[in-house]
């Protein structure tokens, strides 16, 4: 009994002074790592790095820009079993610790002495607080020191924040590969789903990653990323979290799916645009790191389509030209290595493949890839007959597109050119690419290219002179002019394309046949001067000049604002400015911005009142800029381009569209702006360093194609909605040779403002060759050719 007494005492005294010096271990530890421990405010006030999200006007993905690529989404919106999963994994005592594991670090103390001495890998004990710790307020060094510190924080996390917001911070905050932070980028990543559409083998595999996210990489290592998920969904159905019927979901496969914004890359020179002014608007830190969510204008299958049909366009123009050469010659075969050689560089590689001829047998040419994949390639089909004649040796590198099951060898384009589509009614830009290539080149030819338009500019002269009080039926001579253009300057004689006089021809004949001579002298009866107002209203002035070749379309313009101009002819006169932006919202969903024209009268009464209150009322503020009946006066004449004119490759679409083509001199530019109804394209094609697309390589030869091939793809030819006429109009059949009204079969019924209509059957309106206005009643055309 005495013995058993002295044990007890000897254990008492033991245990009381370990106790002692425990205490006075973890004083000392508190002392010492207290004062350099980091503040926890950074948790209590976490502010996550979120992605700002670009999304299209039918609520499609197409951009994000971020430091960390996160979506913040509270606990209460997380899937109960996305979160056992990850207790499971994780830390399945993590509602009852109460920030350290005290059992699992002596567990993992005893297991890496021994793995230590066996050279096996050490295990971690960390609970989901202690890695909330590490991850946001210390580094993730390797020592005792960050460890103490790590526990301490831990423990002080438990003490002012619940077990709920602890795992929230967690879940939102891990990183999970792929780029992803937090369970809901990861869930999009690898799965292209919400974390409500997840499976449970989809949500085993997300909570198998933090360990070692790179080391289960599907993609690099599927047998480890497997195993390491099966092992997840095990200890689900250990600790109860899952059923045995989802037990056997541990047979399913690993499938990774594209998200669909990885193949929507068509809209890249607008995503920078964007980029650009959120940048501008709101700073760096907003744009990357706030969380905005931006819903564009941009109509994702016009964006598509307009993508395609540049692409396509500027392909075929290119082909016209020529055969230029092949990429390389090297000695065969070349390594992988060589293939991948930024001198190589396939700026399309989802559609066009390198290649290097290995044997040649009459009109065929055998090839492989850098993967060793074999090609046969037939000169002597239709697709490649515009290399007839050419000559090509073993070891050339070359481009080519497998298309139908054959082989189509390519070329770089040297040419470049741009698209813009806008909504007419409200100025939304519903697609817009500005070049072949945003790889090959970030420049924006649609925003930043600023070039001459040529003929393009020729409609806001024409308006000029229906507001001056002319009409489309007006008689203007097209003969030589001469400007002299003072001592020592040579005299400016400005000649139509085809080089020949027309004489007396209607102004909607000018327009329509896009006579330059007809022009200039209109220009210089009207004076620049008001041409130029006529230009301000439509916001493209900003490049011309008080000079009469401005008339021509010798000033700048960018493509986006002269498609916008072309859309307030379209709407009737109503003012609209380009528009990318519908609306930008905060991560609180709070209204930032909303882009829109029509606005609610009577919509936000602070009290209701059945009987009296007003009712609400959908009102369009815009301004006015152009009297809606001459704006379809010169829609009128502008359909006539595309049934007789200069867009005349258009009419067998049997749709009504209006437009004008724009050339410059040398044919260094071509141009179409042309609009429907209800949808304006337009269109650029030239080089970024001027010099000249071809001979006869007009507007209508190079840009008219590639609108037609839009109009197509986007099926807009199923629209049969006429032009909208506006009240104050006369309609008058005229003979578009003479201008005299007319009951012949080539009649055109011309629009006239109501007073402003031919009074009889031999009624003239004429500018004569002097530029003077004549509106005397004469027998057919009469001495004035003479005058």
């Amino acid at each position: 009994m005495h013995r058993l007494f002295f044990w007890i005492r000897f254990l008492s005294v033991f245990i009381f002074f370990n106790a002692v010096i425990l205490s006075i271990c973890l004083i000392y530890i508190l002392w010492k790592f207290s004062p350099e421990l980091p503040s926890y405010d950074n948790i209590k006030n976490y502010k996550p790095n979120l992605s700002s999200r670009v999304y299209t006007s039918d609520g499609m993905l197409l951009e994000k820009f971020y430091i960390q690529e996160r979506i913040f989404i509270p606990i209460n919106r997380i899937p109960k079993d996305l979160i056992n999963a990850f207790l499971a994994a994780e830390d399945k005592k993590f509602y009852s610790h109460y920030g350290i594991d005290i059992i699992a670090i002596f567990r993992a103390t005893f297991t890496n002495i021994i793995n230590f001495f066996s050279s096996k890998k050490l295990i971690g004990a960390s609970t989901i607080t202690q890695q909330v710790v590490k991850n946001l307020l210390l580094s993730s060094d390797v020592s005792f020191e960050r460890k103490i510190k790590e526990i301490i924080l831990a423990i002080r996390i438990e003490n002012i924040l619940s077990k709920d917001q602890i795992l929230e911070l967690y879940l939102n905050d891990i990183y999970l590969g792929y780029g992803s932070y937090g369970v809901g980028s990861a869930s999009l990543n690898y799965f292209n789903k919400s974390i409500n559409e997840l499976q449970i083998h989809e949500i085993a595999f997300l909570a198998a990653l933090p360990k070692a996210p790179n080391n289960y990489n599907p993609k690099i290592n599927y047998d480890e990323a497997l195993a390491r998920r099966n092992w997840v969904i095990n200890k689900m159905y250990q600790n109860d979290f899952i059923s045995e019927i989802k037990l056997h979901s541990k047979k399913l496969p690993i499938i990774i799916k594209e998200r669909y914004e990885s193949n929507f890359t068509s809209a890249k020179y607008f995503n920078e645009e964007i980029r650009k002014y959120l940048y501008k608007e709101y700073g760096k830190e907003k744009l990357y790191s706030d969380g905005l969510i931006i819903k564009t204008t941009i109509d994702t299958d016009l964006q598509a389509i307009a993508e395609k049909v540049l692409f396509d366009g500027l392909i075929k123009y290119d082909r016209r030209q020529g055969w230029r050469g092949v990429i390389d010659n090297l000695d065969f075969p070349i390594s992988s290595k060589d293939f991948n050689n930024k001198m190589f560089n396939n700026p399309f590689p989802k559609k066009w493949n390198i290649v290097q001829i290995n044997n040649i047998a009459n009109n065929i040419l055998f090839a492989s890839d850098k993967n060793e994949k074999k090609f046969k390639i037939d000169l002597s089909i239709d697709e490649n007959l515009w290399l007839k004649n050419k000559k090509f040796q073993l070891g050339d590198l070359i481009f080519i597109e497998k298309k139908n099951k054959l082989n189509l060898i390519h070329q770089l384009p040297e040419v470049n050119g741009a698209i813009v589509v806008l909504n007419p009614h409200n100025g939304d830009i519903l697609a817009l690419t500005g070049g072949i290539s945003f790889e090959l080149s970030e420049f924006n030819r649609a925003t930043q290219a600023k070039r001459q338009p040529g003929s393009a500019f020729k409609p806001f002269v024409y308006i000029t002179a229906l507001k001056e009080g002319y009409n489309p039926s007006t008689l203007v001579l097209d003969a030589p002019y001469v400007v002299d253009q003072g001592p020592g300057l040579p005299k400016w004689k400005p000649a139509n394309y085809t080089e020949e006089f027309y004489g007396l021809n209607t102004m909607r004949t000018g327009i329509e046949k896009s006579r330059n001579l007809m022009t200039i002298r209109l220009a210089d009866k009207i004076g620049m001067k008001k041409i130029l107002l006529t230009a301000k209203d439509f916001k493209i002035n900003e490049y011309i000049d008080n000079k009469l070749s401005m008339a021509l379309g010798s000033g700048l313009v960018r493509l986006i604002d002269i498609t916008n101009a072309y859309g307030m002819i379209a709407n009737g006169g109503k003012e609209i400015y380009p528009n990318m932006i519908k609306s930008i919202y905060s991560k609180e969903g709070k209204k930032i911005l909303h882009n829109e024209i029509k606005h609610c009268i009577n919509c936000k009464l602070k009290t209701i009142d059945i009987k009296n209150s007003p009712l609400p009322e959908i009102k369009i503020q815009q301004k006015e800029v152009l009297d809606n009946k001459i704006a379809y006066q010169i829609v009128s004449m502008l359909e006539g381009v595309v049934i007789r004119g200069t867009g005349r490759k258009l009419s067998e679409l049997n749709i009504p569209i209006a437009g004008k083509t724009g050339t410059t001199n040398d044919n260094k530019d071509a141009w179409f702006i042309g609009f429907t109804p209800d949808l304006v394209i337009g269109v650029y094609v030239g080089h970024d360093k001027p010099k000249s697309l071809g001979f006869k390589q007009t507007g209508s030869s190079v840009a008219v194609p590639i609108f037609k091939s839009f109009i197509k793809e986007a099926d807009i030819n199923n629209s049969r909605v006429p032009f909208r006429i506006p009240s104050g109009l006369s309609f008058v059949k005229i003979d578009p040779k003479t201008g005299l009204q007319s009951n012949k079969e080539d009649s055109i019924l011309e629009p006239f403002i109501l007073g402003n209509e031919p009074f009889n059957m031999n009624s003239l309106n004429i500018l004569d060759a002097l530029g003077t206005i004549n509106n005397d009643s004469i027998s057919g055309t009469g001495s004035l050719l003479e005058n």
